[in-house]
């Protein structure tokens, strides 16, 4: 035990002694319980919680019912790092003196600390029975509550704070409860504390921005943008606010001008990734996504674990056919966050695409486990692509009984019977899926070969040669089925002059025409696309009726594999050698 010193000459007394050695002042009880009080005032003072605490409780001992000595002692220990002491001594402060608001509210506080919420909470609720208007209690209840995910008491703790002081003072709590209102998905709620708050503070430029985002959420973009326009008048540099503008021009469906809310942004601070990825989707929007992969890929490294950013890149480059890519980013995410839907839906597109369907099912699979009925359809798709027909059948009907007009599920349906042999089933399907959409050209297919009553996949067919060419007309690869044999060269040179017209010739067509297939003498040209190549075949006989699907998965596979030596190809051949064996799998 530490000390005391006499008030008169400074000597040294021990606790229990009732006079000074020194000069001979004697202490009555009170005396020495001062002495005391004021060391442990001092200690603290000096930064020594724990030797005042002591030198508190030697108070205490000449006084055991001094109620500032408890209160004192209290917060020293709390300084020193003894919580549960600390509540002892606050707990006794509550013996002592029961109406006493400011210890309970101490006391609760302590509690939080310590992880005893719930009593904590039951603390703040007693301080608020003997003084209901204590903002201190109010606050500490509300404040715990919303940390608990309590958000509609709390919401209402705040705005009942909020009438109980001047209204300019009473801001802050309005905006507690807007938030608190906004956690509890209670949209309405939040909506109108945003009117008051800008009633009583209309350069307000947060609450504006807030209450812009809870209009674009109800459709009100118009209103919305006011909001966001009257922020930047307040601030013209705030970059959230031209985001906030962005967002809400390209949900008016002018996506234009959002990008150029985010370049504003940017040229403000290009350093923020949420400008970077909203820049990156309203780009991929617009179909420009080369630009929006770029932007999405700098929003990553300014921002690398953000799962909303690594979603949005992985769209884009499967958009882009850049499937191994989106799989690496996909695989990583989910690795991450492993109840994201979203994520195994993507991942399931991806292998799809590489035809890789065992693990595409494997993804739908895993989305469905965590709610996502939209993999019915996609799980329909695999299981086709695997044969097992019956569980694609039942696959898809359970999609169609969650949504009756996709056109998607109706062919599905169709390929299914008609690959059965059912081939009324089958045109009944490609029926409904054409009157759903009329631009579905499998569906026009099947429709065509069902009401012929054959398998056109069954008459006799060849498939002579395979060209792979790019966009501008130059050759990648061409694969012969009889590579041993003089061809005629007049009539390839003809061939592959017929093909590049037809390829420049496409890009005047509209999404709805199919590019389709030439005819030249005896023999036909199917002719498919992906990305920027190409793919011609030259086949004899009748088209089989799953070939253009799989001319379609040979160039996703070719694109995949060769991107990136395709978009800036300069006319290597050695860079290119492996598209050809791509191609010659069509043939065998």
């Amino acid at each position: 035990m530490s000390d005391a010193a006499c008030p008169n000459c400074g000597q040294v007394v021990t606790e229990g002694e009732g006079a000074c050695h020194g000069c001979g002042l004697r202490f009555s009880g009170d005396d020495r319980k001062v002495l005391w009080l004021n060391k442990g005032d001092l200690l603290c003072r000096m930064g020594k919680p724990q030797e005042a605490a002591d030198a508190y409780a030697a108070a205490i001992r000449l006084d055991p019912d001094d109620l500032p000595a408890y209160e004192k002692r209290a917060r020293a220990l709390e300084a020193a790092g003894k919580l549960e002491a600390a509540a002892a001594c606050l707990r006794r402060v509550m013996e002592l003196s029961p109406e006493n608001v400011g210890g309970r509210i101490e006391l609760g506080g302590l509690l939080w600390k310590t992880g005893k919420k719930e009593e904590a909470l039951a603390i703040f609720r007693e301080a608020l029975q003997h003084d209901p208007h204590s903002i201190p209690a109010l606050r500490n209840l509300a404040t715990g509550l919303f940390n608990i995910g309590r958000f509609n008491e709390a919401a209402e703790l705040f705005e009942q704070m909020a009438s109980l002081v001047p209204p300019e003072d009473g801001l802050d709590f309005l905006a507690h409860s807007r938030d608190a209102h906004l956690n509890a998905k209670d949209r309405p709620g939040a909506l109108r504390l945003c009117r008051r708050i800008l009633e009583l503070d209309p350069d307000n430029s947060e609450n504006l921005k807030k209450m812009g985002d809870l209009l674009c959420e109800r459709g009100e973009v118009n209103e919305a943008l006011l909001c966001f326009e009257e922020a930047l008048r307040i601030q013209p540099r705030d970059a959230a606010a031209w985001i906030h503008r962005g967002d809400a021009e390209c949900l008016a469906g002018r996506t234009l001008k959002g990008i150029v809310c985010y370049d504003e942004a940017l040229d403000i601070d290009d350093r923020l990734p949420r400008a970077w990825a909203h820049k990156g989707v309203a780009l991929d929007f617009l179909d420009r996504s080369e630009e929006a992969a770029r932007c999405l890929a700098t929003a990553m490294e300014l921002k690398p674990g953000d799962d909303d950013i690594q979603m949005a890149r992985a769209e884009v480059l499967i958009k882009l056919g850049h499937f191994s890519d989106a799989l690496s980013l996909l695989e990583e995410l989910v690795g991450r966050s492993p109840g994201l839907a979203m994520g195994w839906l993507r991942i399931g597109d991806a292998q799809q695409a590489l035809s890789r369907h065992e693990l595409a099912l494997e993804a739908y699979e895993k989305a469905l486990s965590l709610d996502a009925p939209e993999a019915w359809l996609k799980k329909a798709a695999a299981l086709f692509h695997m044969d097992r027909y019956p569980e694609a059948l039942a696959a898809a009907d359970k999609s169609l009984s969650l949504e009756l007009r996709s056109d998607f599920a109706w062919y599905i349906k169709g390929a299914i019977y008609f690959t059965l042999g059912q081939f009324e089933e089958a045109q009944e399907a490609a029926e409904q899926a054409q009157a759903i959409n009329p631009s579905n050209v499998d569906a026009s297919r099947l429709l065509e070969a069902c009401m012929s009553r054959t398998r056109v996949g069954e008459q006799s067919h060849s498939i002579e040669d395979v060209f792979i060419v790019l966009n501008d007309g130059r050759l990648l690869a061409h694969v012969s089925r009889n590579p041993g044999q003089t061809a005629d060269e007049v009539l390839l040179s003809g061939m592959f002059t017929a093909i590049q017209k037809f390829i420049k010739d496409s890009f005047r067509y509209t999404s709805n025409e199919e590019l389709g297939m030439l005819e030249m003498g005896r023999v036909k040209i199917l002719i498919e696309h992906w990305r920027t190549i190409f793919s011609a075949v030259v086949i004899s006989g009748g088209e089989p009726l799953g070939l253009r699907r799989e001319m379609r998965r040979m160039l996703v596979h070719i694109y995949d594999k060769f991107h990136p030596v395709l978009e800036p190809w300069t006319g290597e051949r050695d860079k290119t050698a492996g598209i050809a064996k791509e191609a010659a799998r069509l043939i065998n």
